[in-house]
């Protein structure tokens, strides 16, 4: 009978990135869903869907901006330091 090995934890943490993280436009490319309602910009629009689900207290991946499992100020506050940039459509819309 062969064992398997023991899986080996991972060398490193994944760690959401937060407000602080993001400085330029470039650190708003390396986020997957930055722009909320897929129109390619980060705009108000995408500020507003991320604040009115946080005053709802909804649930969505799209507007998980930093993908930590909550929609909370961290993701508005990551959305509004990114207005103005051109991104990649959010693949959750």
């Amino acid at each position: 009978m062969v064992e398997k090995a023991a899986s080996a934890a991972p060398s490193f943490a994944l760690v959401a990135p937060g407000p602080s993280d993001i400085t330029n436009c470039d650190d708003c490319q390396n986020l997957v869903n930055v722009d909320v309602d897929s129109d390619g910009r980060v705009t108000t629009a995408d500020l507003l869907i991320v604040y009115s689900n946080i005053q709802k207290k909804i649930y969505t991946a799209a507007s998980d901006v930093n993908s930590d499992g909550l929609v909370n100020m961290d993701d508005f506050t990551i959305v509004k330091r990114c207005l103005g940039c051109t991104v990649s459509a959010s693949p959750f819309n």
